[in-house]
């Protein structure tokens, strides 16, 4: 499949310059689908049977193989979550921080790790590492101890889906325990036993129809994907330029590109938006950022340009 055969499948791209999966990827037709075609069987059939149940966790055994084919990783060493953040408090609980402990993190971090290691008592200190080389590339997880997955950015799935790989899952002490955590259990004793490997951090039964809606995302990834989006973020990064505006994005990095413009970034993203353009504005920064993707083409940065 082409290039505009693969942005043609993003119903938004017909109407919006998309450049904000920093926040939200685009959404696929045949991820709206899914989700559409399955909740309206739920409307007519309910949530529940037999085969409905064994349904969904055939599909969360296939999304967590999908979402580790993205890292590199074994489908055991993979917990779903709904986000990010919730992996980090996954792992932040079981690692029973508190203040004799030391965490070593930066000034470039999203407050989803910030605020759950600042809760946890322990002792932070901050690298300034703001304005140095970084880059969206493919991904090895093997090297983490830890590492969390956002499945609805870059990878196009639905709100509130992610997974968290944890290299080993005995080493990390379950504490945000949910039904799917557990392979069994006893109320009468108030004894269970823990899931084998990272399936023991699942913290949460991911609706269907988001399920349904992640394997078709996960599903139709192109391949040549980071390399079409790099290329598509240095264009960004030189048509931002050659307008005259500020760009602190250095060459090589992507898929995010930050920039400033004059005025109130605020009133700046509302106007872009009313003018087809989706992006957003880094609070307290005074900078615009575009986040690019292989679903984006050279004539959304046009756009952006223009409507700057």
């Amino acid at each position: 499949m082409s290039w505009p055969e693969q942005r043609a499948r993003f119903p938004v791209l017909r109407t919006h310059a998309y450049l904000n999966a920093g926040t939200f990827g685009p959404l696929a037709r045949e991820t709206i689908d899914a989700m559409a075609t399955l909740r309206a069987w739920e409307g007519e059939h309910g949530r529940g049977g037999k085969a409905y149940f064994e349904a969904m966790l055939d599909r969360r055994g296939r999304v967590r193989q999908l979402l580790a084919e993205q890292i590199g990783a074994p489908p055991e060493s993979l917990a779903l979550t709904d986000s990010t953040t919730q992996g980090v408090h996954v792992v932040v609980t079981g690692l029973h921080l508190g203040p004799d402990d030391e965490i070593v993190t930066s000034d470039a971090e999203h407050f989803g790790l910030t605020g759950p290691l600042a809760a946890s008592g322990a002792r932070l200190r901050i690298a300034a590492v703001r304005g140095r080389p970084a880059g969206t590339i493919a991904v090895d997880a093997h090297a983490c101890d830890f590492f969390t997955v956002s499945a609805q950015k870059w990878l196009c799935g639905p709100d509130a889906t992610g997974a968290l790989y944890v290299r080993d899952a005995d080493a990390l002490a379950p504490r945000l325990v949910a039904y799917p955590s557990a392979e069994s259990y006893d109320i009468a004793e108030g004894t269970w036993v823990p899931r084998a490997g990272a399936l023991r951090f699942d913290t949460t039964f991911t609706p269907a129809s988001s399920l349904a809606g992640l394997e078709a995302a996960l599903t139709g990834l192109p391949e040549g994907r980071f390399e079409r989006a790099h290329a598509l973020t240095e264009h960004c990064r030189e048509q931002l330029l050659a307008a005259g505006y500020e760009v602190v994005t250095e060459p090589g990095q992507s898929t995010l590109v930050s920039f400033r413009v004059p005025g109130d970034t605020t009133e700046a993203v509302e106007r872009l938006y009313e003018a087809g353009v989706v992006l957003r504005e880094l609070p307290g920064t005074g900078l615009l950022r575009a986040s690019v993707g292989w679903w984006n083409d050279e004539s959304d940065v046009e756009r952006l340009v223009s409507a700057l």
